[in-house]
């Protein structure tokens, strides 16, 4: 999808950023070191002659202290009529993508068996965490179909809702966002089949996440307001909470963004004991999601320093067997620190990360770490950006090794 910038829109930012920096009595040298741009670049965004990213913006935003409203101006229109519906279809589930497995899957319809395939679905969740997920769909998709033809068992469909669910993240990890949006809903649809209702709220958690990688605020907020609007968990209603405030902070309303914080909290505060028949809903690997959300807000919302300060022990709780949330939130944490001009530190962040992420094969953590290629191009000639930036290319192109 295009995205098309109106020249009367760029110029009115340009003309908002330069009245709100005289006003603030910086001159272009000094903000330009204040917002990590070059003189030259501040100039020309000022003049109408460039467009403003939404780094750039935000970051102008944050230093001006403009609550928002520097950054709501740069925001581009999109081109090419709107995103695909999220909304589940009534047409038939009909899977495509299947590739041949040894045997054929257990069809689970006792609870000794059910409980051996819940045991070997925790592997196989742990197994996503440090393999490509390529390496999975077949196998889970093959297995959902199996026990969608062979059971009306109520314990087998709730199985199969799960198997569902966690097929559709490992599709949009591969970066087949139609497909996870397809397996999701089958999700759903199985787990009503099995009189559980949380999965219809949650859904709209999981959808809200495709548009955080499409980078579509209005589309995540709505979904993540209608999650909290249905019957379901106070985790589930935390987790919406959460997509609601990166909603807000894409948009640079700080405010809005806060609450949305605020919210999730207390609902993470009401959660109970998870049920341990089923697998948990979300990040099974990061205790508390809260601080790593609200970290990666504070750096769309161009505060890059306090997304450092609370990323950096986050991050240190991770486990090592958690490689993919490890890679997710260390890439993120090289971004905020290249953000702030940590150079060094930020490749040396990434260093270990570039083993991993190849194997990994992650299309949504490759979207953040071509955000650290672009702003580390900044510094090119910088030692640490010329080491490392063969590294990043090839892990930005896996398939090419």
């Amino acid at each position: 999808m295009t995205l098309v910038y109106e020249v009367d829109h760029l110029s009115t930012f340009g003309v908002e950023l330069r009245r709100r920096r005289i006003e603030a009595n910086r001159s272009l040298a000094t903000f330009s070191k204040e917002i990590h741009y070059c003189k030259s670049h501040l100039s020309k965004v000022e003049t109408g002659v460039k467009p403003p990213s939404r780094d750039f913006a935000q970051r102008c935003d944050a230093a001006l202290h403009a609550d928002g409203e520097l950054a709501r101006l740069a925001r581009p229109r999109r081109g090419g009529g709107q995103s695909p519906p999220v909304a589940e279809s009534d047409a038939h589930w009909s899977p495509t993508f299947w590739l041949p497995t040894p045997a054929t899957p257990l069809a689970p319809d006792d609870p000794e068996t059910l409980a051996e395939c819940w045991h070997i679905f925790e592997h196989i969740r742990t197994l996503g965490q440090r393999c490509a997920p390529d390496q999975l769909v077949p196998w889970l998709a093959r297995w959902t179909e199996t026990l969608c033809r062979q059971t009306r068992h109520r314990q087998s469909l709730l199985f199969a809702s799960r198997l569902a669910e966690f097929t559709g993240w490992m599709f949009q990890e591969m970066g087949d966002d139609d497909a996870s949006i397809r397996w999701t809903n089958q999700a759903v649809r199985l787990a009503a089949a099995a009189g559980d209702q949380q999965l219809s709220a949650y859904r709209h958690v999981r959808l809200a996440e495709v548009a955080l990688y499409r980078n579509e605020s209005r589309t995540m907020i709505e979904l993540a307001k209608l999650a909290q609007a249905e019957q379901s968990t106070p985790r589930v209603h935390g987790l919406a909470a959460l997509r609601e405030a990166q909603g807000h902070a894409i948009d640079g309303n700080y405010d809005e963004c806060h609450s949305a914080l605020d919210r999730a909290a207390s609902f993470m505060d009401q959660s109970c004991a998870p049920d341990p028949a089923l697998p948990t809903l979300g990040t099974s690997t990061v205790v508390n999601p809260i601080p790593t959300v609200r970290a990666w807000c504070m750096h769309d919302l161009g505060h890059p320093r306090e997304a450092v300060d609370i990323l950096t022990p986050e991050f240190g709780r991770i486990p090592p067997r958690a490689q993919r949330a490890r890679a997710r939130y260390g890439v993120r944490l090289a971004l905020a620190c290249a953000s702030m001009h940590e150079i060094e530190r930020s490749c040396a962040l990434l260093e270990p990360l570039l083993e991993t992420l190849p194997r990994l094969d992650s299309a949504t953590i490759r979207t953040d770490l071509r955000k650290v290629a672009a702003t580390l191009s900044r510094w090119a000639s910088d030692r640490s950006v010329r080491a490392i930036t063969p590294r990043i290319t090839a892990a930005l192109h896996p398939r090419l090794r």
